[in-house]
């Protein structure tokens, strides 16, 4: 890989960080093929998003099961200490 494209991995990191979106899809290209397994431990599957809109659904299902696992752990906590 050369320095050029492991330093747009990084910008493109460092935007997907910060939830920038819009400087994230400006590091890849417009036919990007993103592999991603990030689903399967929300049960999920593999899958392979092509191009910008596929890599902005892929984000929003992302962004979609972190706010369940959010909202059961904020559940489970207030049920723990509910108790006390």
């Amino acid at each position: 890989m050369s320095q050029q494209n492991v330093e747009a991995f990084k910008r493109g990191t460092e935007a997907y960080n910060r939830r920038d979106v819009d400087a994230l899809l400006t590091e890849l290209d417009p036919e990007v093929e993103w592999h991603s397994a990030l689903l399967i431990p929300f049960g999920g599957e593999a899958t392979v998003s092509r191009g910008h809109d596929g890599v902005l659904e892929l984000l929003g299902e992302v962004d979609e099961a972190l706010a369940e696992i959010h909202g059961s752990a904020v559940s489970a906590h207030g049920a723990s200490t509910a108790g006390r």
